[in-house]
């Protein structure tokens, strides 16, 4: 089974930019009760390094990309993202 779970975002847009609205329990499937991200970090900088055992998450490259190495004890999975309206399901083991 992989560990890969893509969503995809409705992007509207026209002349003057885009606009994805991500909202709990719709096209992100969970309440959403914190939002986290990152900015300002240098090329092969590793962050993370850590896991989550019964937390759900959705992760999404609004700039540039990010790699994800993604394990849950039995299968490693390595992936990159680099779609702002697109994400990944990281959910709980």
């Amino acid at each position: 089974m992989s560990l890969i779970k893509w969503i995809e975002f409705p992007c509207l847009g026209d002349e003057r930019g885009n606009l994805v609205a991500l909202e709990g329990m719709k096209n992100i499937p969970f309440e959403i009760k914190r939002i986290y991200y990152i900015f300002g970090t240098k090329q092969n900088v590793v962050r993370g390094l850590h896991a989550h055992k019964a937390l759900k998450q959705v992760a999404i490259a609004l700039k540039g990309s990010c790699r994800f190495l993604l394990d849950d004890g039995i299968t490693k999975e390595d992936i990159i993202i680099n779609c702002p309206t697109k994400g990944i399901l990281i959910d709980s083991c």
